[in-house]
């Protein structure tokens, strides 16, 4: 039989996704497809820049500090950087303790990675995550806050993990090789 919320359960399913769908600013749309675009690179083993390296990183610790200026609205300032901060060393203490993925460096600019499903997924995952937290506090505004302080500290968790590549990209480079004429 279902659920009946208001007028049969499809039509309120219906209804509700294209609200939520509706009032989703488009510039959440762009991360998505961004995500998306960088998860698909990921897929196969390819040599990438370091500048390839940076760019999860400097995605995911711009989304994390919005969400930490944002949480700041409610709590404090100092509080919300405060909580962003260890979020991102827990992230970081994880990668360090997990260690980066196989790579070769084919010399001090590029180095190849092994592709793998593992970052599309994590990243749709965080994403679908953060939207459903946006979603709820939208419908429920009374719980905003604390929809914001998950939101900070996942993704300042995940700044925190994609920022142990960043460190990898430039801490992890070889010295120049000698070349035998």
């Amino acid at each position: 039989m279902g659920i009946v919320l208001w007028g049969g359960p499809m039509q309120s399913i219906l209804i509700y996704i294209r609200i939520v769908i509706s009032h989703t600013p488009v510039w959440a749309w762009l991360v998505l497809a961004l995500l998306c675009l960088l998860g698909i690179r990921r897929l196969r083993t390819r040599a990438t820049s370091i500048w390839g390296l940076v760019a999860t990183p400097a995605i995911f610790l711009s989304w994390s500090f919005v969400g930490a200026i944002r949480f700041g609205q409610a709590l404090g300032l100092g509080v919300a950087l405060a909580c962003w901060a260890a979020c991102i060393a827990v992230g970081l203490l994880s990668f360090r303790l997990v260690g980066p993925p196989p790579s070769t460096w084919l010399d001090e600019h590029r180095v190849v990675r092994p592709g793998s499903i593992g970052p599309l997924s994590v990243y749709l995952v965080i994403f679908g995550v953060r939207y459903g937290l946006e979603v709820w506090a939208g419908f429920f505004p009374e719980r905003a806050t604390l929809a914001a302080a998950l939101a900070l500290v996942l993704s300042g968790f995940m700044a925190g993990r994609t920022t142990g590549d960043l460190r990898f990209a430039v801490l992890g480079r070889p010295a120049p090789l000698a070349t035998s004429s």
